[in-house]
């Protein structure tokens, strides 16, 4: 299966940092999220109930960075990845960065991206 419901260049507010300094303060991180999911019954059926709701994937993004604090970007998306899993996913890919580099000199940003699947979750 090659299908993958996707929401790019999403910023969030999140209290995220190594120190409780940097979390004190919420921060922009740009997240691109791929999840693999079988869109053929919603092709052919025309009907929101058998698509994989990206409108729900941003709530639960939303509201994960709105309910708790973190302190690497990998915690984040190890938590936001196992949310959507729940959604109907297959496997999702989760490309997180801050958007403010925390390395002084360093011009661009800094992330991570982990890829989880169904299959992972006893891992």
């Amino acid at each position: 299966m090659s299908d993958v419901v996707f929401l790019e260049d999403v910023i969030l507010s999140i209290r995220i940092g190594c120190s409780s300094q940097e979390r004190s303060e919420r921060q922009p991180v740009r997240l691109n999220v791929y999840m693999r999911y079988d869109c053929r019954s919603a092709g052919l059926s025309d009907k929101l109930k058998d698509a994989l709701n990206y409108v729900k994937a941003y709530r639960i993004l939303e509201e994960l960075s709105n309910s708790r604090e973190f302190v690497l970007l990998e915690r984040f998306c190890e938590v936001a990845a196992a949310a959507l899993l729940e959604l109907g996913a297959e496997s999702v890919r989760i490309q997180a960065s801050k958007v403010r580099c925390p390395i002084p000199g360093l011009q661009g940003r800094v992330g991570v991206e982990i890829e989880r699947s169904k299959d992972d979750s006893g891992k």
